[in-house]
């Protein structure tokens, strides 16, 4: 793959075909009018996004759709002062805004339940908004499961990972 380096957010956008942000950002990292046919947008968290590309999108996929409502979406960022809003108080927040119903789930796009994509040039949108890596763990079963299936790969013992880890 080849690396160019661009002098702007916007010039990161022309031409790409997959954008993905992992920032630290409380505000939208792009803009709706960035988005070009058939791109594809990894975003980390809701509140780098720019709500308005979700209309944009024939898709939106998330990693897990919350449960328990919007207080308790990301319980583990809900502490600090009570004076400042803290990162996960700004999450809920956002997330409480957002249609969920609207959205698909990763686990039910690796499945078969659901379509993301139909035609090349529509837009789609990976929302990672559990922030615990279950995105990986999902795909990469479905690369084991595939690789397997077709006799690729080498398979290695668990106990050698274990073996190497031992401390003194």
């Amino acid at each position: 793959m080849r690396v160019v380096p661009v002098n702007s957010a916007r010039a990161a956008f022309e031409g790409a075909d997959i954008v993905l942000t992992a920032t630290s950002s409380y505000e939208p990292v792009y803009k709706r009018e960035w988005l070009e046919s058939g791109m594809h947008l990894g975003i980390g968290t809701l509140l780098e996004d720019d709500p308005t590309t979700f209309s944009a999108s024939r898709a939106v996929v998330v990693s897990l759709k919350p449960f328990g409502g919007s207080d308790d979406f990301v319980q583990n960022y809900v502490m600090g002062e009570r004076r400042k809003a803290t990162f996960g108080q700004l999450i809920n927040r956002k997330a409480s805004e957002f249609d969920w119903d609207t959205t698909i789930e990763l686990g039910d796009l690796l499945n078969g339940r659901a379509k993301a994509r139909e035609r090349t040039e529509e837009i789609t949108h990976h929302l990672n908004n559990n922030g615990c890596g279950m995105q990986f763990a999902a795909a990469g079963a479905r690369i084991l499961e595939n690789a397997r299936r077709m006799g690729l790969g080498t398979e290695i013992s668990g106990d050698f990972f274990s073996n190497c880890l031992n401390v003194d």
